[in-house]
């Protein structure tokens, strides 16, 4: 079991990153949270969970395996030993320094959601993915219709006035 609690001025404080060390038969996160601890939907916060393995991975919910549907990929490509001890920093112990590792981060924006541990499996599609994020950017620039109108006539009577001036005699 792992407990918070935090006495702060009331608003939002920040944990940081928290490492959990555990034995365990399957790769797990204790997603579980107590029914009265649940966030309305809606109202979660963003969960980023990384998952280092020989693959992509796939998440399921309780030992029944349902789908982890509200947890997306963002992130999943292997990394080669000394990229990835780079990010970790020492994070995760015993990590073989040959060969390559895989990083799955996965992103839930509803938790605390979840009565159920979250488990991790290889992904037997196994294919690399990586989240792009497009950014548009639109310019409007507003021209009122009396000025375009006033514009747009101007140039009729131009093209008018040079139309009858060309068939003059000199």
């Amino acid at each position: 079991m792992t407990a918070f609690r935090y006495a702060a001025e009331p608003g939002r404080v920040d944990a940081g990153t928290v490492r959990m060390s555990f034995e365990t038969d399957r790769p797990l996160f204790p997603y579980r949270v107590p029914t009265d601890q649940l966030a309305p939907a809606g109202r979660g916060n963003l969960l980023r969970t990384y998952v280092v393995g020989p693959g992509r991975a796939a998440g399921a919910l309780g030992a029944a395996g349902a789908p982890y549907a509200q947890g997306e990929v963002a992130y999943a490509q292997p990394l080669d030993a000394s990229r990835l001890a780079g990010l970790l920093q020492g994070g995760v112990p015993g990590l073989p320094a040959a060969g390559d590792r895989w990083l799955t981060a996965f992103e839930d924006p509803t938790w605390p959601g979840g009565t159920e541990d979250l488990f991790f499996a290889l992904d037997p599609e196994g294919a690399p993915f990586q989240r792009v994020i497009e950014h548009e950017v639109r310019r409007e620039v507003p021209i009122p219709l009396d000025v375009l109108a006033a514009v747009g006539l101007g140039a009729l009577l131009l093209v008018r006035r040079r139309g009858k001036g060309a068939g003059r005699p000199l």
